[in-house]
């Protein structure tokens, strides 16, 4: 049989309703995340494995890639895109677990309070912030929901992005996004690091705000907008159709963060930053756009494999509710001098996230998903998953 052409390469991926290798990678971002809050680190192993913040990078660009996809093709169907619908499913999917996260919180917190301030101490002033998804911009005390500047950040995006896609003239989008990209990469530069410290202080420069940046999610919105073009779209179809380049151009992302990271402090945290890091963000959109439209092939095949798929489709759950598993599995075995080695801690808590992110999204997220109403339009993707 012979290699389709580009015109059905990217027809296909214009009548594809469902882009299931996607779920496979964030299952695997998710996996390296806990892998990373377990301190795990295997020796020799290559240097992306312990780059958790790649991860959210490439959750960042899904999200900004299938929430635009799918605001063009509701354009497109119906001539005009639903606002008001956009933030009642983008509210039913991601805050009921996130603010029981937080319910659950504050009530440990007051619940202490007549045992020990200790803990309202420390989060009275942070309920405000994680109420109203500030956690990248307000420096407050993050403790076990540390985790949840990407939220934020995941959110900004949801609060602005879709009004500017509604109302801005078509024209102007990808200038405004070049733009956008243009300055989010002077911070990954470094060249507003004296107004950070002059802002934050020497550890603003520490702020995921400040060290990931929009970049992500603005060049997963970029490459939404060239696929939907035909001309463009095309033109991508045929640089990136052939069945080999996610995993080729994911490779050449690992040899990036391999011998341009650096690694800093008694930990050996990896740092990536300039020249590298913008070139890791580009190569992960392109690999990106390379699995929506290769369906086919033996690495799509494997990330489209049931287990996958399944821990994708709960993969924000696991992130989710993880950090809280960390600190309850370090409240049982303190006390009694149980000492996990990080390969067990993240064995452990591996089966403990997907088990309670399981059960959340067979009792909680589900049966909240379908009291939404669901117009042809909505069901065009599948809801994007916040990062890691």
């Amino acid at each position: 049989m012979s290699a389709p052409s580009t015109a059905d390469v990217y027809a296909g991926f214009r009548d594809t309703a469902y882009f299931p290798s996607l779920n496979g990678i964030r299952a695997i971002c998710a996996l390296m995340v806990l892998k990373v809050h377990t301190e795990w680190s295997v020796p020799g192993a290559p240097r992306i494995l312990d780059c958790g913040f790649l991860g959210v990078d490439m959750f960042f660009a899904i999200s900004g890639f299938l929430i635009v996809t799918l605001l063009l093709r509701e354009r497109e169907a119906s001539g005009r895109i639903d606002l008001k619908q956009f933030y009642v499913r983008r509210t039913l999917r991601i805050f009921p677990i996130y603010y029981l996260l937080v319910g659950l919180l504050l009530l440990l917190a007051v619940g202490s309070y007549g045992h020990s301030t200790k803990t309202w101490d420390a989060y009275k002033w942070s309920f405000p912030v994680f109420l109203l998804y500030l956690q990248d911009v307000v420096p407050v005390f993050m403790g076990v929901l540390f985790h949840t500047w990407s939220l934020s950040m995941e959110e900004q995006f949801y609060l602005i992005w879709p009004s500017v896609e509604r109302f801005l003239r078509r024209a102007w989008i990808v200038p405004v996004l070049v733009g956008l990209i243009g300055v989010n990469e002077l911070f990954n530069f470094r060249v507003f690091d004296g107004w950070i410290v002059d802002v934050y202080g020497p550890q603003g420069l520490h702020r995921p705000l400040f060290l990931i940046t929009f970049t992500p999610i603005l060049l997963g919105v970029l490459a939404a907008h060239l696929m939907h073009e035909p001309r463009t779209g095309r033109a991508l179809a045929a640089a990136l159709g052939n069945r080999w380049m996610p995993p080729l151009l994911l490779a050449l992302a690992m040899l990036v963060v391999q011998y341009a990271a650096e690694l800093r402090g008694p930990q050996q945290v990896v740092v990536l930053r300039g020249l590298p890091y913008t070139a890791v963000h580009v190569l992960f959109c392109l690999a990106l756009v390379a699995m929506v439209i290769n369906p086919r092939g033996l690495f799509s095949r494997t990330l489209q494999s049931r287990p996958l798929a399944y821990l994708g489709s709960i993969s924000y759950g696991i992130y989710l509710y993880h950090t809280m598993i960390i600190w309850l599995v370090d409240r049982v075995c303190s006390p009694r001098h149980i000492h996990l080695s990080p390969f067990q801690l993240f064995v452990l808590v591996s089966v403990l996230s997907v088990s309670v992110a399981a059960l959340s999204f067979r009792y909680i997220e589900t049966p909240i998903m379908r009291t939404r109403h669901r117009k042809r339009a909505a069901a065009v993707l599948p809801a994007a998953h916040p990062a890691v």
